[in-house]
């Protein structure tokens, strides 16, 4: 090579290392800046957001853009730490982390939704920005429960059904014997069930197992609690810096260990027993054409009063195909929601799509019922046969599980994988 060339070359990998030195010290910083902003973020909300009110959204991180019914003040609910009650909400909009201005929208949302009132856990929902969340609970079709249950005691034994908002459908968990005090805060719609709670337990218990007089003034559930149905979509892009994958836009959702909570979110019912984790794909806006169901605890039934529902376990997740066309489905009016087509059927994660979720492990306690505790996806290697297993640091993850395996509700190919 001649002296040219050697200097020719030598220019040239000069001005490489000159083009890509600020790419690596920026990535390094940007990377540094997220890390710091999330974690900020995640431990905040454990101070912002302590008060759990039921019924209401917490203003858990900034940035969060809110659309609020029209009498109610928008500075009431533009700080961290301030509350905005959900019969109150059109929608809200945690915008995605801003690495220039260090800032990642998070609201936590304590609702009743289809539990009774009195109990000490209730469904926590929490959209991690960039995302919507909008109401679709409109303000003629609200339930207002009893804000404290009301003391009655049994007159006859009976059986104890599952809380769901079907009780003539719902499974049998225990019975309820004559002279029992329970609390009760509503009505079924047919007027023959009364929801209770007993020794802890939440549930139905029909009206006949009280006395005459013992349930009036208890009103009668004809609609939802407020945001017990709502539309999202996530992955919204933000204004700010560059996108963080330790910052995923999802809501995450988590009913009572020991309570089935139902819900309908994007219009498709679910019955949550009891963490998981929705969001849209394609990210973005508009909203993309499917939906996807993340189960990281107990499991969620799709559809789980009809003869076609889906049982979806932990360490699993479903598509859930949506429609071409862009609708008016919630209470903004504005059409930015797409209809159900149909459903995939449940898939294994992967390790790549847990470890996605790792920040999930760092929310606070005193915000949810209990520590999510992600799974792990086990393949052994070297053997003729590769079983693949997934394992879960926390065995209660596992109960709702354990008896659909049982009963014979999920195949035994499922099953084997929890080594059930």
């Amino acid at each position: 090579m001649s002296l040219r060339q050697i200097q020719l070359s030598s220019i040239l990998i000069l001005l490489a290392m000159l083009l890509v030195a600020p790419t690596i010290g920026f990535a390094q910083t940007n990377t540094t800046v997220c890390q710091t902003t999330v974690a900020q973020a995640v431990t905040q909300i454990g101070v912002n957001c302590a008060n759990r009110t039921l019924g209401t959204a917490c203003y858990g991180f900034p940035v969060i853009e809110s659309n609020l019914d029209g009498s109610i003040d928008p500075a009431t609910f533009d700080a961290i730490g301030e509350y905005v009650p959900l019969a109150d909400v059109i929608h809200l909009r945690p915008q995605a982390i801003d690495t220039r201005n260090q800032t990642w929208g998070i609201t936590v949302l304590n609702m009743q939704a289809s539990l009774p009132s009195g109990l000490t856990d209730n469904v926590v929902v929490i959209g991690l920005g960039g995302l919507e969340i909008e109401n679709g609970v409109a303000s003629d079709n609200v339930f207002t429960p009893l804000a404290q249950p009301v003391s009655v005691t049994t007159t006859a034994a009976g059986e104890l059904r599952e809380v769901t908002m079907s009780p003539l459908s719902a499974n049998v968990i225990g019975q309820v014997p004559s002279g029992a005090a329970v609390s009760a805060d509503a009505l079924s719609q047919d007027g023959n069930w009364i929801r209770i709670i007993y020794q802890g337990q939440p549930g139905w218990l029909a009206k006949s197992a009280f006395g005459t007089n013992a349930v009036q003034g208890i009103p009668t559930l004809d609609g939802l609690i407020a945001m017990q149905s709502f539309y999202t979509r996530t992955g919204i892009a933000g204004i700010g810096g560059n996108p963080c994958a330790i910052a995923p836009s999802t809501v995450v959702v988590q009913g009572p260990r020991n309570a089935p909570v139902d819900v309908i979110i994007n219009n498709v019912n679910i019955r949550i027993e009891s963490t998981i984790v929705v969001r849209t794909l394609q990210g973005g806006e508009p909203i993309g054409r499917q939906m996807e169901i993340i189960v990281l605890s107990g499991a969620a039934i799709i559809m789980p009063d009809s003869g076609e529902r889906i049982i979806v376990p932990a360490g699993y997740k479903i598509l859930v195909n949506l429609g071409p066309d862009l609708l008016s489905l919630g209470i903004e009016g504005d059409a930015d929601e797409r209809s159900v087509v149909s459903f995939a059927q449940p898939t294994l994660l992967t390790q790549q799509e847990i470890d996605a979720l790792s920040i999930l492990e760092r929310i606070p306690r005193n915000i949810l019922n209990y520590i999510i505790d992600l799974p792990e996806i086990l393949t052994p290697s070297g053997t003729t046969r590769i079983i693949t297993r997934i394992i879960f640091n926390d065995p209660q993850a596992l109960a709702k599980v354990r008896e659909f395996c049982a009963s014979g509700e999920l195949p035994t190919a499922i099953c084997q994988i929890f080594g059930l």
